[in-house]
């Protein structure tokens, strides 16, 4: 008996958050766990005295809530289930209400119940229901009654019993004041009907045909309402709105329902909600979606715009959401909505936070044609280059650079460039992701460098090699190098030969392990030399590699005025370039006057991009030199 007392007693203490019990002490009914916009709160007591709410906001009884027009709420409650209230929604919990149930009225908008592992009893002023577990139910309050709209599970109203009123998935029905309960209706049909005509509403369209084909012997699907799994055959399938699907191994069951599609692997889901959402993952899952929305455990993601956006979402085992967008844009509404496009992947945590990464900078601060190689002198690097496609790439590209990939959805496709060599390669967006074949590619070199140094002096630089089997690397800025190479431990002999091979294949023979070679004599390139001693038995120095190589580094030109310059303004470019260089602003070449001097006026960018003064050489390639615009 005292162990029955004790029971009994544990049973009313987990459930008096949901009585009419209304001390100062009571526990909460509801807490506040997400937001979106503006979200208000009142006390019992001190009904529509509104001030702001913030998540962690615990609600008791004779509370209400309420979220303005495009903001949004979500309550944790009891049993894992979960409250959202729409935009322009208004709740109150009751302070009075029958034993073990939520008791709560939707006073304004609607709001949706979701429910877990548990059902959930409700008391309101149009009577009593209760929502099975793993279900979904939408309440819609009009003049004179309440509409429930039951996208996935079952709820039953009224005492439970013979005259009770079981309404299941893809249903409606509307409770009047009195408890006057209306047949129920399919969703799609005529809302039920009212003595008010503002009691009438339209309800959603019936629920279409889900389809699942599948590809191996390793799923199984459970219908709603029984909790045995079953074998989900391979082949075509007709499932029922809110129907499990369980897949391992290597299977795949493909979803579609309209235009909605998604590609299931390895996970366990919920199918077909006619209130949009085509899969409510559980677990950790890979999925592909396009054409409706997914929920997860840290809110939902709905695709957006275009019927060729295309997803893949992963739910790893922390039930975080990893949404990797192949094609077109997805929204991740969560605690905060932002919006991951094509190329970008987005992150919507357990707890709902979002995050977005793989979107490109802007502005650039310069802008070149896709495929082209240069040198960015830059007093502030790293620089965002953006690459002209030409329409090539209609639906968006990537730009890969330094192991990483930046999204662009319009031309010009930008990335940053940071102090080095950097390859880089664009890809154009498909709905596979990004195209195997590089639609342009080339090198960035990128300077610390404001232009304001002094060029390098027009004599050739010299340098000595020595034939000890190592590699030397001689850099040349204008004029090609004077080479000297000698062989530092040879032996005695009568005549040394010099064999060098490469640009350049030449042997030359003197009486000592020594010879020059004056600029210009050794053509750009990579050499293999060594000296062979005329002795008996002969020998050889060490073969050595000698790399000689312009130094895209070093200044071409020296620029006058300032570092930065104001958006919009008249800016004069004057300086000093190497010989063998062309000067441009834009289109416009400047001339060089006998002193290599050059001197003109461009005017500054007004869209965050630098001012670019664009050197060219036959042989050099390209170089820009960037004058920053002012940010405000």
């Amino acid at each position: 008996m005292r162990a029955a007392i004790l029971c009994l007693l544990a049973v009313l203490l987990t459930l008096a958050p949901l009585t009419g019990c209304r001390c100062s002490k009571a526990p909460a009914v509801a807490e506040l766990v997400k937001m979106d916009g503006t979200v208000e709160r009142d006390f019992a007591g001190h009904e529509r005295n509104w001030s702001p709410a913030a998540p962690g906001a615990r609600f008791q009884m004779g509370d209400g809530i309420r979220a303005a027009a495009a903001s949004h709420a979500t309550l944790a409650l009891a049993g894992e289930a979960r409250l959202l209230v729409s935009p322009g929604g208004s709740i109150r919990f009751l302070p009075h209400g029958p034993l073990g149930y939520l008791v709560l009225d939707v006073e304004v908008g609607e709001a949706v119940l979701e429910t877990s592992g548990q059902r959930v009893r409700v008391s309101s002023s149009f009577g009593q229901v209760v929502i099975d577990p793993q279900s979904r139910v939408v309440m819609e309050r009009s003049d004179k009654a309440l509409s429930y709209s039951v996208e996935l599970g079952k709820i039953t109203l009224g005492e439970e019993g013979p005259s009770a009123v079981e309404v299941g998935a893809g249903q409606g029905i509307s409770v009047e004041l009195g408890g006057v309960i209306l047949e129920p209706v399919a969703l799609g049909s005529a809302a039920v009907a009212s003595t008010s005509a503002a009691a009438s509403a339209t309800l959603p369209p019936p629920p279409q045909e889900i389809v699942a084909t599948t590809r191996g012997n390793g799923a199984q699907h459970r219908v709603p309402g029984v909790q045995a799994w079953q074998p989900l055959p391979a082949g075509e399938s007709r499932l029922a709105p809110g129907t499990g699907v369980r897949v391992t191994g290597k299977t795949q069951v493909s979803i579609q329902r309209g235009e909605a599609h998604a590609e299931l692997t390895q996970g366990e889901f919920v199918i077909g909600l006619p209130g949009g959402t085509l899969v409510q993952a559980s677990g950790p899952v890979r999925l592909s979606a396009s054409g409706s929305a997914v929920t997860v455990p840290g809110g939902v993601i709905v695709p957006k715009g275009s019927a060729d956006t295309t997803a893949e979402i992963e739910l790893g085992a922390d039930q975080s959401a990893r949404v990797r967008v192949l094609l077109g844009a997805v929204e991740l509404r969560g605690a905060r909505t932002d919006e991951a496009r094509g190329g970008e992947t987005g992150t919507l945590s357990a707890k709902g936070e979002v995050e977005i990464t793989g979107r490109a900078p802007s502005p650039a601060n310069l802008v070149i044609n896709g495929g082209d190689s240069c040198t960015v002198h830059d007093p502030t690097p790293p620089t965002v280059v953006g690459f002209r496609l030409g329409g090539r790439c209609p639906k968006g590209a990537i730009v890969e650079v330094s192991g990483q990939s930046f999204a662009s959805q319009e031309e010009p496709a930008t990335a940053p460039f940071a102090i080095g060599s950097l390859p880089y390669r664009v890809r154009c967006l498909t709905r596979k992701g990004p195209d195997p074949t590089p639609v342009a590619k080339g090198t960035v070199v990128v300077v610390r460098d404001s232009g304001q140094k002094t060029i390098a002096s027009y004599a050739a630089p010299s340098s000595h090699v020595n034939t000890d089997g190592r590699r030397y690397t001689v850099l040349y800025q204008n004029q090609l190098p004077q080479v000297s190479i000698g062989w530092a431990t040879a032996p005695a002999a009568t005549s040394f030969t010099l064999v060098l091979t490469g640009p350049l294949n030449k042997k030359v023979t003197s009486g000592s392990a020594q010879a020059s070679f004056p600029s210009g004599s050794l053509p750009e390139g990579t050499y293999q030399v060594y000296f062979e001693a005329a002795m008996d038995p002969p020998r050889r120095s060490r073969s050595t590699t000698i790399a000689l190589r312009f130094d895209n580094a070093t200044p071409t030109a020296t620029i006058a005025g300032p570092l930065e310059v104001e958006p919009g303004a008249k800016v004069p470019v004057t300086g000093t370039a190497l010989p063998g260089w062309r000067v441009y602003l834009g289109d416009q070449e400047l001339p060089l006057d006998p002193q290599q001097r050059f001197a003109g006026e461009a005017e500054s960018p007004t869209d965050g991009a630098a001012l670019p003064i664009r050197f060219e050489h036959p042989t050099r390639g390209t170089h820009y030199y960037l004058r920053r615009t002012i940010r405000r």
